[in-house]
């Protein structure tokens, strides 16, 4: 996949009328793919950049989100910080069922 079809898909369209997504939407699974295209295209810094995204809207909750922040965790080498999410998002799980 070309790298602009990545880039790309974090552009929001123009012609919505309405705003976007104060959550991020799938912003988090773009740039988790992003970076890894980035990972395997040798481009260490922008894969770093990207993984290193920002969650939108500050304190809003998403599992997703925290799913695919640890595994862009996971690919930095921040295991330990990847495994606590990955252990949050188990106990979590329990205690939601």
């Amino acid at each position: 996949m070309p790298l602009a079809d990545y880039q790309n898909a974090l552009a929001y369209p123009e012609n919505m009328m309405v705003a976007q997504s104060y959550r991020g939407g799938r912003e988090s699974q773009v740039y988790y793919f992003l970076g890894t295209a980035y990972e395997k295209w040798g481009k260490i810094k922008k894969q770093k950049k990207c993984g290193n995204f920002r969650l939108p809207g500050g304190k809003i909750h998403s599992s997703r989100k925290s799913f695919l922040q640890a595994l862009s965790l996971n690919k930095l080498g921040k295991s330990n910080e990847a495994t606590e999410i990955f252990d949050g998002l188990v106990r979590t799980g329990k205690t939601e069922t």
